[in-house]
This record gives C-alpha cells, sequence and structure tokens, in this order.
C-alpha cells in the first residue's frame, strides 16, 4: 500500500539494494574478460575472471548483514571473505607452534552497533519533539521565517539519523562477521572501515555540501562513482556525468517527483558550491585576510556550517515528502528561497565572473 501520507515501507526498498549489488556484479564480471591494461586500478580489484557459482552468488545476495539497506561490497569481497583471505592470524604462539585466529573483529563491531542505538535514540527524540506533520502544520506557519528554516535545518538533520542508525547497525554486524576487514594502519592496528558508509565526525561538523557527501552512505557513493559516473566519461564532461548519475539515482529511488526534485537541487547546489570556491580560492587579498585574523576564520566557519545545516534540512523536504502537494506546502511557507538561490546562481556567477575576477 502507498499513502504518501505518512512514511511509507515498501517492499521494493530492499529490492532497490539487491538490485545495485548484482548491477556491480554484472560490471565486474564484465570486467574481468577485459585486458588488464583497459581497467583502472579500482577495477582491478574487484574484477571477476570465473562466474561465481549459484550458491555463492545467492550468499553474496541475501548476505543478512547488509541485504536490507546495505553496505554496498564488491564480490570479490565477499568471496576473500568467506575463503579465509582475511582471516588475522597470530603466528607468534609461545607455548604451541600453531596458527591462532584473533577474534578482534568483535568489540569494533559492537562498538558500531552501540553508536547506531545511540543515533536511534537521537532519532526517536528529535522526530518525537518535530515529527513531519509540524511542518505542514499552522503553528509552523506563525514562526518567523528564519525561526522556519532553522527548524527545517534540525528536522531535516535529524530526519538523516534514520539512516545512519540503520548503516550503523548494519556495519557492525557486517564488522562482527569480520567481512570489513581493511589491513592495518601505519601504527600496525587492525582497521575494519571496509564497509563504512557514515563517517560520524565529519557529517556532524560539515561546512560544505561535499562535506555531506563524503561522509553519508559513503559506499553507494563509491558504488556510483565506479559503476556509473567513471564509466560515463565518453560524455567528455564531469557535469552531464554527475548529472545523469543524479538521474540514475533518482529513477532507483522510485517515480515519486519528490526524488527528482531533490537530486536537481543536489545537482545545483554542488555546482554552485564547486563554482564559488574556485572562484574565492583565486582571491589573494581574501585569502590573505583570512589567515591573517583568526576570529574570522571562526566566523566564517560557523557561517558556513549554519548555511549547510539549513539548506541540506531544504533540500530533504521533497525526499521526505516526496508528494508536489506536501512539500509545496512546506516550500512555498519559505517562499522557496532555496530554489531562488541556486537556479539564480549561474546567471549570478556571470556578474561575479565578470566583475571580480
Amino acid at each position: 500500500m502507498t499513502s504518501t501520507d505518512d512514511y511509507d515501507i515498501k517492499w521494493t526498498m530492499p529490492q532497490c539494494v539487491l538490485a545495485l549489488r548484482l548491477i556491480g556484479l554484472s560490471f565486474n564480471l564484465l570486467d574481468g574478460q577485459k585486458p588488464k591494461e583497459k581497467l583502472s586500478t579500482s577495477q582491478k580489484q574487484v574484477a571477476l575472471k570465473e562466474l561465481p557459482t549459484f550458491l555463492e552468488i545467492a550468499a553474496f545476495t541475501y548476505f543478512p548483514g547488509s541485504f536490507l539497506v546495505g553496505p554496498q561490497f564488491s564480490m570479490k569481497r565477499y568471496l576473500d571473505y568467506v575463503h579465509g583471505r582475511y582471516t588475522i592470524i597470530d603466528k607468534d604462539s609461545n607455548s604451541v607452534k600453531e596458527e591462532i585466529e584473533l577474534h578482534d573483529c568483535i568489540i569494533p563491531g559492537i562498538s558500531r552497533m552501540f553508536l547506531g542505538f545511540i543515533y536511534l535514540i537521537y532519532y526517536q527524540l528529535g522526530t518525537s519533539y518535530i515529527p513531519n506533520q509540524y511542518l505542514l502544520s499552522a503553528e509552523f506557519q506563525e514562526q518567523t521565517f528564519f525561526k522556519r528554516l532553522f527548524i527545517i535545518g534540525f528536522w531535516g538533520h535529524v530526519n538523516l539519523y534514520k539512516y545512519i542508525c540503520c548503516w550503523l547497525l548494519a556495519e557492525g554486524v557486517c564488522t562482527t562477521f569480520g567481512l570489513t576487514y581493511n589491513g592495518k594502519d601505519k601504527d600496525g592496528r587492525l582497521l575494519w572501515n571496509g564497509c563504512e558508509n557514515v563517517k560520524l565526525l565529519k557529517f556532524e561538523t560539515a561546512s560544505h555540501f561535499n562535506d555531506y557527501i563524503l561522509s553519508f552512505n559513503i559506499n553507494t557513493n563509491t558504488w556510483c562513482a565506479e559503476y556509473i559516473y567513471k564509466r560515463l566519461k565518453f560524455f567528455g564532461s564531469k557535469i552531464y556525468s554527475q548529472f545523469f548519475t543524479l538521474a540514475f539515482l533518482a529513477v532507483w529511488h522510485g517515480f515519486h517527483s519528490g526524488y527528482y526534485l531533490c537530486f536537481f537541487l543536489e545537482f545545483m547546489i554542488m555546482f554552485a558550491e564547486k563554482d564559488l570556491t574556485q572562484i574565492l580560492t583565486k582571491q589573494q587579498k581574501l585569502q590573505s585576510l583570512l589567515k591573517s585574523h583568526p576570529a574570522l576564520q571562526i566566523l566564517t566557519r560557523i557561517l558556513m556550517m549554519m548555511h549547510t545545516f539549513v539548506f541540506m534540512g531544504y533540500s530533504l523536504i521533497c525526499f521526505i515528502f516526496l508528494s508536489y502537494p506536501r512539500y509545496h506546502h512546506v516550500y512555498s511557507s519559505v517562499y522557496y528561497c532555496g530554489h531562488i538561490i541556486y537556479l539564480s546562481y549561474p546567471f549570478i556567477s556571470i556578474l561575479i565572473k565578470t566583475f571580480f575576477v
């Protein structure tokens, strides 16, 4: 049943997660038939020379720690795991000269699951304080304009916790299995971040929209980069590649108009942020002024964090409410200010480059 009057749970949601996994497997098998010199470094690491058995594909597809919400990982990683290539061995036993398996994945796995429960509590508390229906209420309309914007920012941030808690729980399960082993760091400590889907510190201190992309849903972003974005290089344009990658993501999520508007907003926001950043970094006087005044750097950082906090929530309105009448109601309450800012930026950019660059 689809209502879109409240949060929908559909059987197609886990199916779309499985679809990504099998699309990736297909590409890995295709790459395995190509000469090595035609493959990138990342493609060489996951390419499959031989077709896995039906049992291996079924086990990979329905691995219990990830088949509902991810994380995405390659068949190569899974085969290495089940064949024991990720097993940690201690060969320096003092009494008996034999190999002993060290179960060092248990504590890191439980730690990630514990963080998942913490974020689950944050999500429950936050949504009880500002539920989705509040943004559609008359009480919300009575707030001042800037207060409405900050409420939207807080509401959006809390709604992202729903995904974070699920991913942390799933990642904790995968780590406890031992699937996420990722070698050792420079100090020789074991790394269990092979399926890390969120970087919490970077997410909570984001001052650019790109920080959200780098810290949120990491495995799906990496999947899209490897299997969609980089394979569209025949367009000869990063803009086209990015646009069609986001279009793929929108179709992958479903057919509600909110998905398409959300990813279109992401495309415009990232374009504006990248373009404006390039312009400002070339302004030597401005950069020297910031470097000579630490207080000004702190103030700039705070303003940037407030900006990303508010407009990340703004972008999520259409993603959460999905249907036009509902997200139009919320957007109109803040006069579609985000749309006006980012859709007009390409024209503003021309003026900036004409007079200041």
